[in-house]
């Protein structure tokens, strides 16, 4: 007997019981989701699928379930009927235990069909006004039934209510008997409906959540010192700067090349640092007379700065003839980056 506790969810934590039969999960039919339950009954073995509940019986205004009575055959050398699901409810009103059913769900018409348990539709015995409930008490394992409803006699769900006002229903189910007389039949089952909530016969499962981001790419260089002075010149006397640091500070390699951005005339058509500033013992290319001498980053042998290993250009000054005593000379030069894969 199952003990199940009161469920809110919209997909059941479906129970299967067999006696004799089998019950699984099916992708083959469903009415909504994914999966419904199929059951196949062989003489004399049952199946059932079921939820647990745990509310009373007189709050269940609506009870039905959806079906496709795919195959369902008697023995035909032994004279069998056909017989269809029928809705199954364990009941408790302490001290005692009920079991309750319906007459079994006729064939579906079209692939799926729905059985309500409330009014009759779609079950049996049909035309009978709803009168197609039995209910009895049994043990608390499902043995000893006794019934309370007269023999091949049916009552309403109404009635069923007012028999037992006081119980709590443990479970609803859908249970396939087999033909009496032999055969086999399998059904599948989805959806069981309790008042406004719909259970969907779903497949247990556990999801795993998963999500990457991709980076972006950051290009970025730090260089030290900021500031060089190269103190007093001379004209044609090499002067030796500190070297320079350079730093890949983004994520991806990247080449670093050099530009003279701001400058300084020493004769009134050249540029000084165009004509004396060599890094990594190289003059820019570019003519003394434009703006914007610039070194490769091959030249400055950083063609490809890794993040973990900075690179080191070597700064030197070799002053031009004619440059005009009492100068200061002043400019600007701007390492780009740009990445290399």
């Amino acid at each position: 007997m199952l003990v199940p506790a009161a469920v809110s969810a919209d997909v059941s934590p479906a129970q299967f019981l067999t006696d004799g039969g089998t019950a699984e999960w099916s992708t083959a039919e469903h009415h909504t989701g994914s999966y419904s339950a199929k059951l196949t009954a062989t003489n004399p073995g049952s199946a059932s699928v079921g939820i647990p509940y745990g509310g009373p019986l007189s709050a269940i205004t609506e009870l039905s379930f959806w079906y496709n009575h795919e195959v369902c055959e008697p023995n035909p050398e032994e004279g069998g009927t056909i017989v269809g699901p029928d809705m199954v409810l364990v009941l408790f009103d302490d001290p005692t235990t009920y079991i309750a059913g319906t007459g079994g769900a006729v064939e579906s018409t079209d692939s799926w069909s729905e059985a309500d348990a409330t009014t009759g539709d779609n079950l049996s015995p049909t035309n009978s006004s709803g009168a197609i409930w039995w209910y009895g008490t049994c043990k608390a394992d499902g043995s000893d039934y006794v019934s309370e409803t007269p023999e091949g006699d049916h009552i309403t769900f109404a009635a069923l209510k007012g028999a037992v006002s006081n119980a709590t229903v443990l479970y609803v189910g859908v249970k396939l008997d087999p033909p009496s007389e032999g055969g086999s039949g399998i059904v599948y089952v989805d959806d069981i409906t309790i008042n406004d909530v719909v259970y969907e016969l779903e497949a247990p499962s556990s999801t795993v959540s998963v999500t990457a981001t991709s980076e972006a790419a950051v290009i970025g260089i730090s260089v030290l010192p900021t500031l060089i002075d190269f103190g007093s010149v001379e004209s044609n006397k090499p002067v030796t700067g500190p070297d320079l640091t350079i730093t890949n500070i983004g994520n991806v390699s990247i080449g670093v090349s050099a530009e003279i951005t701001a400058d300084t005339f020493y004769d009134g058509a050249n540029y000084f640092y165009n004509a004396a500033l060599m890094l990594q013992g190289r003059l820019c290319t570019g003519s003394t007379t434009s703006l914007g001498g610039k070194w490769e980053a091959s030249e400055l042998n950083l063609e490809s700065l890794s993040v973990v290993t900075p690179g080191s250009v070597t700064t030197e000054l070799v002053c031009p003839p004619s440059i005009n005593a009492g100068t200061t000379y002043t400019g600007t030069v701007v390492f780009w980056a740009e990445a290399t894969e």
